[in-house]
């Protein structure tokens, strides 16, 4: 990924800002996009930027001081810090929509047996902000805080289904890195599967992100009827059949219908 030019809507529209600020906040995303999964190298997090080697070791440097990366001493790779976890932790106090999804998820999760998550639109990715995990020994975890692409997975196409048609063009423009076996990486067959989920109003998933593990999803909007995130549930395979799924898929749909109601949509005839 590379550092890419932000419009700012209001007083900030003409307003320079300081480059080398923004260079260690896209060092700060390359290593949020894979320090969840395992700490990163320096050889990584140049590849994924794109600057240079003696810049990127002067960003990590700066954010090391600051508490946003710790770094392994052993093995010389880098990961988040603890004040990535204070800004996260203060972000889902403030934002309504994480707040008032809890009882839904709650509710899913009692009325599945599963894990129960909630989504957000951020940017082109969908980051999972909040989760209630099953109860069952043998369980889907999702990590809160990790984002992923918005082409696969039900929790990403539930989503991207209902994006701006730009959005959607943007994100299958681009190369589609393989993820899971279950997923598409041809962008026709994925227009095709988006176009299902509108008609149906869900998405469904199976091996798509972890092999063994299905998931279904749905859509929420705001009180513009802009789609912002999406909430389901997930879990293994041996438990969501296709006969599970489908009947999950309403519970599913109702707990989406009613979060996006508290949040001020309204759905239209």
């Amino acid at each position: 990924m590379r550092g890419k030019d932000t419009e700012f809507d209001g007083e900030l529209g003409d307003t320079e800002g300081i480059q080398s600020v923004e260079k260690a906040l896209v060092v700060l995303d390359a290593m949020a996009e894979r320090s969840g999964r395992y700490p990163v190298s320096l050889a990584e997090l140049t590849r994924r930027t794109g600057f240079h080697r003696s810049s990127v070791t002067r960003y990590v440097i700066s954010l090391v001081r600051a508490g946003y990366v710790q770094v392994d001493q052993t093995t010389q790779r880098y990961q988040l810090g603890p004040k990535v976890l204070r800004l996260a932790q203060q972000f889902v106090r403030q934002s309504d929509a994480v707040s008032r999804a809890r009882h839904h998820l709650i509710r899913l999760r009692d009325s599945t047996g599963e894990t129960a998550f909630f989504n957000l639109l951020v940017g082109e990715q969908r980051v999972v902000v909040a989760q209630e995990e099953s109860l069952a020994g043998l369980r889907r975890s999702m990590e809160v805080g990790l984002a992923s692409p918005l082409y696969f997975g039900a929790a990403s196409k539930a989503i991207l289904a209902f994006a701006e048609p730009s959005l959607i063009d943007q994100v299958l423009s681009r190369p589609l890195a393989p993820a899971g076996p279950g997923a598409a990486t041809d962008p026709g067959e994925i227009r095709r599967q988006l176009e299902i989920i509108r008609q149906t109003g869900y998405a469904i998933g199976q091996n798509e992100i972890v092999e063994g593990a299905a998931a279904v999803c749905a859509p929420i909007f705001d009180h513009h009827s802009k789609v912002i995130g999406s909430i389901g549930i997930a879990g293994p395979t041996i438990r969501l059949s296709p006969e599970q799924r489908l009947e999950f898929a309403v519970i599913v749909k109702a707990e989406a219908r009613s979060l996006s109601g508290e949040l001020g949509y309204t759905e239209q005839d």
